[in-house]
């Protein structure tokens, strides 16, 4: 690899949140890549280096979402302090801080953008990393809770609903419906009663 690629390659991930952060603010189509250069303070062509496209900066920014979110999620489970399941204490994270970083509009502009095949593809697998993951800590959770024996599919139904549910706040809060307690208790009470079921 030229040593001017192998430079910035090494950046990206300084880059990378700066660029979702953009993206984030201006959606996919508001955002130019002069405008996320000047944000990197770099030239264009750096960034070049690095991403062929502003297209692929975008479908990065959508694995960013969840990485970060990862990320936010194994620092609650490493941090253990009660007797809640994992998926629990995962719930009660997500009811006060769900949003806070504005994320989901990642998501929402690429859902404006799902006629392209690309991009409609990183949304697909980006829900399916979700839901594999909480699929994990629900069915870990009812497991514990001694539930009696759940099917796999009223799993399935619980866990897309816990993702509608996320969607919901995401709109609540990026149009004012609900204030930031309000959409903790309609986070933790809903989803908590899916959760137990």
């Amino acid at each position: 690899m030229p040593e001017k690629k192998k430079r910035g390659v090494e950046r990206k991930p300084i880059f990378l949140p700066i660029i979702t952060d953009a993206f984030v603010e201006q959606g996919y189509r508001g955002t130019t890549t002069a405008d996320l250069a000047r944000r990197c303070n770099v030239r264009e062509n750096e960034l070049y280096r690095i991403w062929p496209s502003k297209k692929q900066m975008f479908l990065d920014s959508i694995d960013y979402v969840f990485e970060v979110t990862r990320e936010h999620w194994q620092q609650v489970l490493d941090s253990r302090g009660d007797e809640r399941s994992d998926a629990e204490r995962i719930l009660d994270f997500q009811s006060r801080d769900h949003g806070k970083m504005r994320l989901y509009r990642i998501v929402f502009a690429g859902l404006t953008e799902s006629d392209d095949k690309e991009i409609r593809a990183s949304l697909r697998k980006l829900y399916r990393k979700f839901y594999a993951l909480l699929f994990e800590l629900v069915s870990a959770h009812r497991s514990q809770s001694g539930h009696q024996a759940v099917s796999d599919e009223s799993t399935i139904h619980t866990v897309w609903s816990i993702i509608g549910i996320g969607t919901i706040v995401d709109i609540q809060r990026e149009l004012g419906l609900l204030s930031k307690s309000e959409r903790e208790q309609f986070m933790r009470r809903t989803a908590g009663m899916f959760l137990q079921q």
